[in-house]
């Protein structure tokens, strides 16, 4: 008799679903060209999951959003919101001994603090398509950010969005292995 592994089922059942529905797109297509389109813009990673495409890049949050706003020009989208709010972060990453985790102060390294970086922008094309653009600094190098159309949505406005991002970025030397940003900062030294 076989025994039936239920993690293996459930993954089964959910990547089915997923093609179904179109979350993920059962193909494969989109995630290879949207890997393959920003691999020579972008230093960060990018995942496609549900509607959502989501990266992680070695930039600062201000540069990442200065280049979301750029491409969103580029491509005459229409801005219909924008939230720009600090975030308080946990202090338990180099809390000082003693001290409760979850505390909120400072991160303990000089000229950081525990005020982070948050934005979410909402953009529509002409169509009536929507695509709501989150940007989370993560660290002071590390920026998160998500480009989300729903889980039926169209990805294609998404990854165009997501791509000339990146070229925005590494086109102001945001990147930071980008080394016209090292020249930049010995050259201001």
């Amino acid at each position: 008799m076989y025994r039936i592994n239920r993690g293996a089922l459930v993954l089964l059942a959910g990547s089915w679903l997923s093609c179904a529905l179109g979350g993920s797109g059962c193909t494969g297509l989109e995630p290879a060209a949207i890997s393959a389109g920003a691999s020579a813009a972008q230093s960060g990673v990018t995942f496609f999951s549900r509607g959502k495409l989501r990266s992680f890049e070695l930039v600062e949050f201000d540069d990442a959003l200065t280049a979301l706003r750029a491409a969103a020009k580029r491509l005459s989208l229409e801005m219909e919101d924008e939230e720009v709010h600090a975030v308080r972060g946990r202090r338990d990453n180099g809390r000082e001994p003693g001290s409760a985790p979850g505390d909120y102060a400072d991160s303990g390294r000089a000229g950081e603090s525990a005020l982070n970086g948050r934005a979410r922008v909402s953009l529509r094309d002409e169509r009536g398509t929507s695509v709501v653009v989150v940007i989370e600094r993560r660290t002071a190098t590390v920026t998160f950010i998500q480009a989300d159309v729903g889980l039926l949505g169209d990805t294609g406005l998404s990854s165009l969005l997501l791509m000339e991002t990146y070229d925005e970025l590494r086109d102001m030397g945001a990147y930071i292995d980008d080394p016209r940003r090292v020249r930049k900062a010995e050259q201001d030294e």
